[in-house]
């Protein structure tokens, strides 16, 4: 008996652990996922606001004739390009290293997890394995078989209950005589009375709707003309975006931008799925 607590002890506890440093590293990615975007976004909106800066000095103190104006219009795509090289592209390069660290970090804990999730369902008896697995397994995990019975009960379907109902209904009306007759009256103003206290119940009312909280949020419908503009000098959009849908009931989590696209890893809202990074494939395949 000792022996049986000390391991559904210590199994437990593990699993306890592995779960609450698999959420933190969750919320660590996700966390370098926006500040990624964040940065990015705001180095674009500085070296837009440094490159205008710059054609305005330049337009205001140059002559604007021959070949300085073919100066004055390319002066701001390089200032641009070179900002974004320099700045925009090396932010990325470094977020991308640290995401892709704790990917590998999550993917080790992930297994190990597994590891004992599936010497759990090996070792451990039917009921401590269920709890166990309905506790950390999640919903990706395969459910345990059900433990057999010693007297299963069939159960009945709709159809099976219709056609025993008629068959009854049927050998009533051929053996109904004066004696019974009134029985069968008493029994049909009694599914009668049923179906109309049925009728007269009114339906609940369903919950308000909310709106789900999705991992990204949707790309508004309708925006106004600045706002497109900008859109496009910061290089956003509805086509720099991605949508997160679910592999498994198509559910869609929003829109990702397009930096943060291979590098993103979400849960879904409805089923609970967790979608690793599509990135994380060529990872795992060089640590192993």
């Amino acid at each position: 008996m000792g022996n049986y607590l000390a391991r559904k002890r210590v199994a437990s506890a593990e699993l306890e652990e592995l779960a609450k440093e698999i959420q933190r590293t969750e919320n660590h990615i996700n966390g370098l996922t926006r500040r990624q975007a964040f940065w990015q976004r705001l180095f674009s909106y500085f070296a837009f606001v440094i490159s205008t800066a710059i054609a305005a000095v330049f337009y205001s103190d140059m002559p604007l004739y021959g070949y300085w104006i073919i100066i004055y219009l390319a002066l701001p795509l390089i200032l641009t390009y070179l900002l974004h090289s320099f700045g925009k592209r090396p932010i990325g390069h470094y977020y991308t290293w640290r995401i892709d660290r704790g990917r590998a970090a999550l993917d080790v804990l992930i297994e190990k997890k597994q590891n004992i999730l599936d010497n759990v369902r090996q070792t451990e008896t039917y009921n401590v394995a269920k709890e166990l697995l309905e506790k950390y397994g999640g919903s990706e995990m395969e459910p345990l078989p059900e433990e057999p019975h010693n007297t299963p009960k069939a159960v009945q379907s709709k159809g099976d209950v219709f056609d025993e109902t008629s068959l009854n209904l049927s050998l009533l009306n051929k053996t109904r005589t004066p004696d019974n007759e009134d029985v069968h009256d008493v029994t049909m103003t009694a599914a009668g009375e049923d179906v109309s206290m049925c009728s007269t119940v009114t339906p609940c009312q369903s919950p308000p709707y909310r709106r789900p909280r999705t991992t990204r949020p949707f790309y508004p419908e309708s925006k106004t003309s600045v706002d497109k503009i900008l859109d496009y000098m910061c290089g956003d959009g509805i086509t720099k975006r991605y949508a997160l849908i679910c592999q498994r009931c198509y559910t869609h989590n929003g829109m990702a931008h397009i930096d943060e696209a291979d590098n993103i890893a979400y849960r879904c809202y409805k089923c609970d799925l967790f979608h690793q990074a599509k990135s994380a494939g060529s990872r795992t395949s060089l640590s192993d």
